[in-house]
């Protein structure tokens, strides 16, 4: 939802469709001059609507006022799985089939956006989420291993979900993910308050440059 009135969706036909429900109307679609596949995910960040596609690299940003792509932003989502992806303030961060976990400038002149890898998974990033209060960073990676057609024994996939922090950790705190003797590991970054969501999903781009330290990993089947 962009606010209480106006709401975004797309389908597996690859549209991409803003609604109002004041308005008796198919809808303002959203389209690149490429052809897009089905539609695996949207989110909404400020004037913008990012998507990705089912196997594609590239997942695109529209501009709501110009209704045209103003960025790109690539990484290897050629497979069929679904990878996600979150936006925080002026940064998009993205998992791929390769296991790497890419943060893009969305702030960046270009409409294709440069990436930098944050982290080199064991297997397919498939899920990514920032967290909107704390300074963490969600992966899930795991894939589906099947035997190939001459019966060879599938390729051990590591499913898991990991939670990375990127600021210098403090006490404990209530959670118990926080621990202080890494403390050294990170840069000087203050620490952004809890109550504040918009203030620290915005300067969570600034704090992707640090060192990133595992806080707790689920292993799951």
């Amino acid at each position: 939802c962009i606010d209480e009135h106006v709401f975004v969706a797309g389908g597996y036909s690859g549209q991409i469709r803003v609604y109002d429900d004041r308005e008796n109307d198919p809808g303002v679609a959203l389209k690149d001059s490429n052809k897009m596949g089905g539609v695996t995910r949207l989110r909404v960040s400020n004037d913008a609507v990012y998507a990705s596609h089912r196997a594609e690299d590239v997942i695109r940003g529209f501009d709501l006022r110009t209704r045209r792509v103003a960025s790109r932003c690539t990484r290897a989502g050629h497979a069929h799985q679904r990878f996600d992806f979150d936006v925080a303030g002026e940064t998009l961060v993205a998992g791929d089939a390769d296991g790497a976990v890419r943060a893009f400038d969305l702030a960046a002149a270009d409409v294709d956006k440069p990436g930098r890898v944050l982290r080199a998974e064991p297997s397919a990033a498939n899920g990514v989420a920032v967290h909107p209060h704390r300074d963490w960073l969600a992966v899930a990676t795991g894939s589906r291993a099947l035997p190939d057609v001459c019966g060879e024994p599938a390729v051990a996939s590591t499913n898991r979900v990991a939670v990375y922090a990127f600021e210098r950790p403090q006490i404990n705190n209530v959670c118990g993910l926080y621990s202080g003797g890494p403390g050294a590991a990170f840069g000087g970054f203050a620490r952004m308050k809890a109550s504040a969501s918009a203030t620290t999903r915005a300067a969570v781009s600034d704090a992707f440059s640090s060192p990133w330290m595992e806080t707790r990993t689920s292993h799951c089947s």
